[in-house]
């Protein structure tokens, strides 16, 4: 029901254009990006088991099924995790930085201010974090920046990670490594037994 027309030209889209919510290929980005985001947690905290065959296999048992159950069909889903990161990494092509994504951002890093520094500082570091995060093609859009915050986005990004891998370790250490290896993989593995009537111990 949402529709619309893009105000100014970006990345594959000129201004003019129409767009919808239930557009196929924009419903496909969005379950790409979670698709993503779970491999990518999945590596982040159970490195040792994040083969290719177990994204594979996560592919097969949830991926590509979660994209058929949104609505998208059947022959624009990839059938394999390899097929479906190289379709991921070319549509990185088709992104754009528009107006409103810009106002949009400017808005929620500000929106701490009235809060106190604290709460400002790390509302405007989120959003100058997840900037690393975007494609290349998508951060060139949005043109030179200071030096001074490269090097802030790149030393916060290393301090995540530094706390995410101390995370990690801590609760292994602790004794809940358990919990890290009966990963979403193992559980979909065991629905999928059940489903099929084999009893697993």
């Amino acid at each position: 029901r949402i529709k619309g027309s893009i105000s100014d030209s970006a990345g594959a889209f000129n201004k003019g254009d129409e767009y919808c919510a239930g557009d196929v290929r924009a419903l496909w980005w969005v379950q790409a990006t979670i698709t993503e985001s779970t491999a990518a947690y999945w590596s982040v905290m159970n490195p040792q088991n994040a083969t290719d065959e177990s994204l594979e296999e996560f592919w097969q048992l949830q991926g590509r099924r979660s994209f058929i159950v949104v609505g998208i069909p059947e022959s624009m889903v990839p059938a394999t995790y390899k097929e479906f990161e190289e379709e991921f990494v070319r549509m990185w092509a088709d992104l754009g930085v528009a107006t409103p994504a810009r106002v949009v951002i400017n808005g929620l890093q500000i929106a701490g201010h009235e809060r106190g520094m604290v709460a400002s500082y790390l509302m405007w570091a989120m959003f100058e974090k997840s900037y690393f995060w975007l494609p290349p093609e998508l951060r060139r859009q949005y043109g030179p920046r200071p030096l001074w915050r490269e090097i802030h986005g790149f030393i916060t990004l290393f301090l995540d990670l530094g706390l995410v891998s101390a995370f990690r370790d801590v609760v292994t250490a602790v004794g809940a490594g358990r919990m890290l290896e009966q990963s979403y993989l193992v559980e979909m593995r065991r629905r999928r037994q059940e489903s099929m009537g084999v009893v697993t111990r």
